[in-house]
């Protein structure tokens, strides 16, 4: 059931990164990246500060969730940018490779345990 869920939630939500960024190329896929990066040391900084004995900057798990937020919503979109030579893939076969890719990644991930 908990998957099901998980599954349902994270497809709506790949929809919606998806739609709110129409324009992926590769001229601004740096950016995003670089973007990705900015929001990688947010998301320390907030939980460095959360967990600090000095949290003069006042940061909270709930900033710590926000950042997540973020990072998670760049990683997508990023995914979702066709790469040189995945040009020609149709949209099926471009969303079967991203999630052939994810899954290549999780096996790998759960060998490691």
């Amino acid at each position: 059931m908990v998957k099901e869920i998980t599954n349902s939630c994270l497809g709506l939500l790949y929809e919606e990164i998806y739609n709110a960024h129409l324009e992926r190329n590769d001229v601004l896929f740096w950016r995003r990246l670089l973007k990705l990066s900015e929001e990688v040391g947010e998301l320390s900084e907030a939980y460095l500060f959360t967990t600090a004995n000095n949290n003069y900057k006042n940061k909270t798990y709930h900033d710590v969730r926000e950042e997540l937020a973020d990072l998670v919503v760049m990683a997508l979109d990023l995914s979702a940018t066709r790469l040189p030579g995945e040009e020609h893939l149709t949209n099926e076969e471009f969303e079967q490779l991203q999630l052939n890719t994810v899954k290549r990644k999780l096996a790998k991930w759960q060998t490691k345990k």
